[in-house]
């Protein structure tokens, strides 16, 4: 359908217009930071996987730089490759990477607020829309041709506060399920001390002692029909349990990979990408290349104490014992020889009944989100065909 024919059958209220994005908004693109330029003081280099949260490894930048590549606190950015999402950047200055957008709207007839929330809502939309056989990516002629529905300006400000106001209360959900995460860490720290420092004196061991370790293969599965959960690292969620994924897989599909299965309780800690994230399996589940499967002797070592500790090491951790900072990956004999502690079983034991317990308010909290989510997708939806403003 053509930009007139949208036009057209787009019903809009009195006032407001459809246009192009490239008539109201510049998308100003980043440049590419090697490794050879990064430092250890200047500008921090925004990433995509520093956008998402998927890293928190953060590279800096002191030489020159061109004005258009710098980004403040309160800018729009865009990432286009890989993951397309929009953000509001909210840190101090920084200098953008080649795969992210910074967006300059015409605040004369744009609100920054309004265009945000606007584009949340067509998200799906360009992600339709992307390109590539590998690392996807949408182009920037074809965000420029993307429509917005404009109101008054006025309208757009009274628009954008209403979704604020909105927003607060996704805010205030994220902060109750950071209180859940924040108790659980304190408790471990309380019962064991850091597993790093060993605060505490607790008797150590390495892993290879305790656990038996599965490597899944590198070959894709060809189809995905089954009920067995196939689980990559955009699965992961902010529980430390999994048992659900995008893809599932039936035993039949996994057999010409070779893959195994990973067992109920197995701890998987990835491996490759994004270094040291960490989940329980609920059930029997099957992962990609990026995950080694920890299978617990619990005779000396509880899933979830062990799972607890390896987050304590954090990703820094897991970068540096590959052997360089540039390295996304550590070998199965690196991971076999990793030092933990090993407390007294029942004291394990007890941990892990908390976290168990603390798990099923965690799916109440994560109902309760979906309760918010879905009123603000239906409010962003209300708001852009001017229903708002008519009542």
């Amino acid at each position: 359908m053509g930009f007139e024919e949208r036009r057209m059958n787009n019903k809009i209220p009195d006032g407001w217009k459809i246009v192009k994005l490239g008539e109201v908004a510049d998308f100003i693109n980043g440049r590419p930071f090697k490794p050879s330029e990064w430092s250890k003081n200047g500008l921090p280099i925004i990433r995509i996987q520093n956008l998402t949260g998927t890293s928190s490894v953060i590279n800096y930048y002191d030489g020159s730089y061109e004005q258009e590549y710098y980004v403040d606190k309160g800018d729009i950015l865009l990432s286009w490759s890989a993951t397309l999402d929009i953000f509001k950047w909210e840190k101090g200055p920084a200098l953008l990477n080649q795969h992210i957008f910074k967006v300059k709207v015409k605040k004369e007839i744009l609100s920054d607020n309004y265009f945000l929330y606007y584009l949340k809502t067509i998200l799906q939309e360009l992600i339709n829309k992307t390109h590539g056989t590998g690392m996807k990516h949408i182009t920037k002629p074809e965000l420029l041709k993307q429509e917005i529905r404009l109101p008054p300006l006025p309208t757009q400000k009274k628009i954008a506060a209403v979704l604020e106001k909105a927003e607060k209360l996704r805010e205030w959900r994220t902060e109750a399920d950071g209180l859940t995460d924040k108790f659980l860490k304190s408790t471990f720290l309380e019962m064991f001390g850091h597993p790093l420092s060993n605060n505490k004196n607790t008797p150590k061991e390495i892993l290879k002692n305790v656990i038996n370790i599965i490597v899944p293969t590198r070959d894709k599965p060809k189809s995905f029909t089954g009920n067995i959960p196939w689980v990559t690292l955009p699965d992961l969620t902010d529980s430390i349990y999994i048992g659900e994924s995008k893809y599932k897989l039936s035993k039949e599909e996994a057999k010409p990979t070779k893959t195994l299965l990973f067992p109920k309780n197995t701890v998987i800690l990835s491996c490759a990408g994004s270094l040291g994230k960490i989940a329980i399996a609920k059930k029997e589940i099957y992962t990609n290349q990026q995950f080694y499967g920890l299978v617990c002797d619990e005779r000396i070592i509880i899933p979830e104490f062990l799972a607890y500790q390896l987050l304590f090491f954090g990703e820094d951790f897991f970068r540096n014992i590959g052997g360089t900072s540039t390295l996304t990956f550590f070998r199965k004999e690196i991971a076999l020889n990793i030092e933990i502690v090993i407390s007294d079983l029942e004291k394990q034991q007890k941990f892990a009944h908390i976290v168990q317990q603390l798990e099923q308010i965690r799916e109440h909290q994560t109902q309760s989100r979906q309760h918010i989510e879905n009123f603000f997708n239906v409010l962003m939806q209300r708001a852009f065909r001017g229903e708002l403003e008519a009542k």
